[in-house]
Formats: structure tokens, C-alpha cells, sequence
């Protein structure tokens, strides 16, 4: 027993100083390793990147990065907006002062495709004032222009200055015919026949068209242009509003007498004969105006 504690005690000695002497070698290994790395002909890269980069004209190729200068450098030359750009941003809104065959008035357009289309609506209205007779009576007038609300659009074909324009107006032209009483006793003759004239009374009458009338014209001008804030506006055109329509009413006792009234209707006939007003269904339009954008 003594004998093979012993052995034991040996052999377990033994071991652990085999295993102390196999831990030692590891302590060779990276030696081994970078003496065998040591003769590839790489070792040596840094160095002869030094030497490729003296090699390079320095004028031409830059080894410090610029991507900092060329990114300082853009953003010092980046462009400030041009005013154009602004001008370009207006509200598509103008409104225009207008004077012509219409009379005086506004418009107001609004922007539908830019430099192309237009919605324009507006109004007009005058007064003029005159005398119209037939045969023994005298009759003053009042001729109102009043163009109504006119709903065009403004057609750019060029993209430029020049438009053609189509659309509706509510027509509100009318003459206005207005003949006082004489004093009484005395007579007035009305379509031919003589009447009294405090049974007769006042004479009141219009000349009015269509309503609703049909318009075309062209022109120059784009109120709400691209950058434009002021500019000219110049229209020529036609409504179409159809023949005058004549009325002739009386305020006196004979108002209702079917003899009187078939009278009347003479009268009407005359002053449409006096007048070249009642006999037109195409009402020319020529109006100028300055147009100022939002």
C-alpha cells in the first residue's frame, strides 16, 4: 500500500509538471507566428503607400478629403429667390376699373389655369339723357346702360397678351320713356288720335332686350398674368341681346279703353320708327380699363 501511494503521488506529479511545461510552449506561438509573417512581402504596405503618394501631383489630386469645402462651398453659392419667383406667387386675383359702351364699372377675374384661363364676372351702368318725338308729343328718355353680371372666360391661346373671351350676361339695357300730362283742357295726340290730356294722364314706357344675352369678343391684357401686378386692359366684342321690346303704359282714366289703347299700340309703332335704339340685336362692346393683381 505504501508502495502504491507512492506511485501515485509520482504519477500525479509527474502530470501536473507536464501540464505547467505544455502551458509554457503556448507562450512560443505568437512568436512562431510573426516570424513566419514577418518575411511577406506586404509587411512593409504603409511604407510604400508613403512612397505612391509622393509620387502624385499634388495639384491635381488632393489626398484631404474636400467633401466639407465643396459642401461649404455650394452652400455659399447657393442662389438667393429671384424676384420673379415671388412676383410668380400673386393671388390670381384682379380687380379692373372699366369704361366704355357699357358704361363705368369693375371687373373682378379670377385664375382658372394660369396664363391660360380666366373666369371674369363684373358691372356697368350709365345714364344719358334726350328727347324722342313722334308726330305732336314729346317724350324725354332715359337711356340706362347697365351691362348686368357678365360671365366670361378668357382664353390665352399664346400664353401671352391676347384673348378671346366667350360667355353669358345678364343684360339690363333699357330706354326709359317718360311723357308728363299737359294742363287740362288741353289735348295730345297719341298714335294718330287726339285725346284729352287729364284722361290720358302720364305716359311711361322702356325699351328692354333679352336678359340673358350671349357674348364673344378679344383683347389684349392679362390681369392676373404670371408676376403681373398692374396693366392694360382692352376689349372688343358683341352681345348678343335681340330686338327691343317697346311697352307704353298711361296713368289717366283711359288707361283700360280699347279704343285708346289700340291708339297706344300706333304710338308704339312710331316711336319705333323714331328710334334706332329698339332695332338693335347686336350691341357692340368696347371697353378699356387698369387691372391691378392682388
Amino acid at each position: 500500500m505504501f508502495k502504491l501511494n507512492n506511485l501515485n503521488s509520482v504519477i500525479t506529479s509527474q502530470s501536473v509538471s507536464g501540464s505547467q511545461q505544455n502551458y509554457r510552449c503556448l507562450w512560443f506561438l505568437p512568436l512562431i507566428f510573426v516570424g513566419v509573417l514577418s518575411p511577406l512581402p506586404w509587411k512593409n504596405h504603409w511604407a510604400y503607400a508613403q512612397q505612391a503618394s509622393d509620387l502624385l501631383h499634388t495639384d491635381e489630386f488632393s489626398i484631404r478629403p474636400t467633401v466639407n469645402d465643396s459642401v461649404f462651398q455650394l452652400a455659399q453659392e447657393a442662389p438667393e429667390p429671384s424676384k420673379s419667383t415671388t412676383k410668380s406667387d400673386r393671388s390670381g386675383w384682379a380687380l379692373t376699373a372699366v369704361v366704355g359702351t357699357l358704361g363705368v364699372g369693375g371687373n373682378l377675374s379670377r385664375s382658372l389655369i394660369r396664363d391660360r384661363l380666366n373666369l371674369r364676372g363684373g358691372f356697368s351702368s350709365v345714364v344719358f339723357g334726350g328727347d324722342i318725338t313722334t308726330r305732336d308729343t314729346r317724350y324725354g328718355t332715359d337711356l340706362r346702360l347697365s351691362g348686368g353680371i357678365p360671365l366670361v372666360l378668357d382664353f390665352f391661346p399664346a400664353k401671352n397678351w391676347f384673348r378671346v373671351s366667350g360667355g353669358l350676361v345678364i343684360n339690363r339695357n333699357r330706354l326709359e320713356l317718360s311723357a308728363n300730362a299737359l294742363d287740362e283742357g288741353e289735348t295730345i295726340e297719341i298714335g294718330g288720335e287726339i285725346f284729352e290730356s287729364d284722361l290720358v294722364g302720364d305716359l311711361d314706357g322702356n325699351i328692354e332686350y333679352n336678359e340673358v344675352a350671349p357674348y364673344i369678343g378679344i383683347g389684349i391684357g392679362n390681369p392676373v398674368g404670371r408676376g403681373t401686378k398692374f396693366s392694360f386692359f382692352l376689349e372688343l366684342g358683341a352681345m348678343f341681346q335681340g330686338s327691343g321690346d317697346i311697352s307704353l303704359n298711361a296713368s289717366g282714366s283711359l288707361a283700360n279703353d280699347p279704343e285708346f289703347l289700340e291708339a297706344l299700340d300706333e304710338e308704339i309703332g312710331d316711336i319705333d320708327d323714331e328710334t334706332t335704339f329698339s332695332d338693335l340685336p347686336v350691341y357692340p362692346i368696347l371697353q378699356l380699363g387698369f387691372s391691378y393683381q392682388f
